[in-house]
Order: structure tokens, then sequence, then C-alpha cells
């Protein structure tokens, strides 16, 4: 593996469930059409005693990250894994040593200050607010990538990217049922392998736009 402050893994903390699951693959996909390697906790299976040392790691793996804290709001839904890894990513930028400065991440949440009531301690950070539209929320991640890597190569915007996953979904269900898999309970490393196998690796780099 490269330096981590070359890596291109990408670490997402959000929500696992059944109705984030259309924009967790949406985070994937665009992180992996942007030429990066998303990686996240849905990696580390049901071992709830390892649970965190696997967290630990991926977040030293990775020097990028996507947070979305959109569970972690008012109400008796509240959830504080994704604020939990978010501090463990940032401790590990600043506790980790040169190794680790070069970490980034970007925080997403459904509703713009929503944060503020449950994390001040952060107010005037990078927040981006996608007011559960799956356009703005492609658009967040990628314009984070697209920054990150603006020194060897160019993106298509997420209008594009949004177009090759449409197309692309077409194609999922077949090459799961191909494979003997249920699409309704795909398992994140089973949709990285048919990502992989259908070309998606940086197909939103701009032909011609590489400068190195």
């Amino acid at each position: 593996m490269n330096g981590i402050s070359e890596n291109k893994f990408v670490f997402i903390n959000c929500p696992f469930d059944e109705n984030y699951r259309q924009l967790f693959y949406l985070a994937a996909f665009t992180i992996f059409a942007c030429g990066y390697t998303p990686r996240c906790a849905w990696e580390l299976g049901d071992a709830a005693a390892q649970r965190v040392t696997g967290i630990l790691g991926l977040i030293d793996q990775c020097r990028l990250s996507v947070h979305d804290l959109c569970r972690a709001k008012t109400g008796e839904d509240i959830r504080f894994n994704m604020p939990f890894e978010l501090g463990l990513f940032v401790a590990a930028r600043h506790f980790g040593g040169s190794e680790h400065e070069a970490k980034k991440a970007m925080v997403l949440h459904e509703k713009a200050y929503e944060y503020q009531r449950f994390l001040s301690d952060m107010a005037g950070s990078d927040f981006h607010a996608y007011d559960g539209r799956s356009d703005l929320y492609c658009k967040h991640i990628r314009d984070f990538l697209a920054k990150d890597c603006a020194a060897d190569r160019a993106l298509y915007g997420h209008k594009i990217i949004i177009e090759k996953m449409e197309a692309f979904e077409v194609r999922l269900a077949s090459a799961a049922d191909a494979d003997g898999l249920d699409i309704e309970n795909l398992q994140f490393v089973d949709y990285m392998h048919i990502l992989t196998e259908n070309d998606v690796f940086e197909c939103a780099v701009k032909p011609g736009n590489r400068k190195n």
C-alpha cells in the first residue's frame, strides 16, 4: 500500500439500515467512479467484540472520509455511532503523527445546522446539508474528491456520475443473479466485486485531463 498521504481509500461513516441503503450505494459508486476505493465498517461483518478495533484499523488505512450524521438528531431514534466514528477520525488526524496529518473529512447531514444541536464543538467546520436529495448528496461527495485530486485529474460533474450509476443499476440485478446473489441483501464485498467487473472504476475521470 502507498503511504497515507498518497492512498485513495475513503472511509464511509454512515447508517447501514435499509432506509439508507440506496444512499450508501450512491456514496460507494461515486467514490469508486472518481478513482478512489470506498471502505466501511460493513466490511467487518457482525463480530461486535472486534468492531471498534476493526473501525480503528479502517481509519488508520484511510486518508479521506465521508461522514453522514443524519441519524444523530433529536428524537427517539438518535444514534451516536456516526459522531463517535467522526471523533475517532479527527483524533487520528491530530494525534496520529505526521503520517496522518494529510487526513481529510467531509461531514454530511440531511438537514442544515441540525448538527449544531448535538455537536456544537464542531460549529464552523465544513458541513454539507443535502436536504434528502440524492443528487445533492452525490454532488457534495464528488466535489470533495474533485478538490483532493485536482492536481492530477479532472472529474465529470455529479449529473454524469448519476447517469452512469443509473446505467450500472440496470446491469446490477442481472449480475447479482448470475452470481447467485440476493439483490435485496447484497453484501458490500459483493457490490464492490460487481462494480469492479463492470468497469466503473474511474468512469467519472475525464479522459485527457490527467496531469501526472
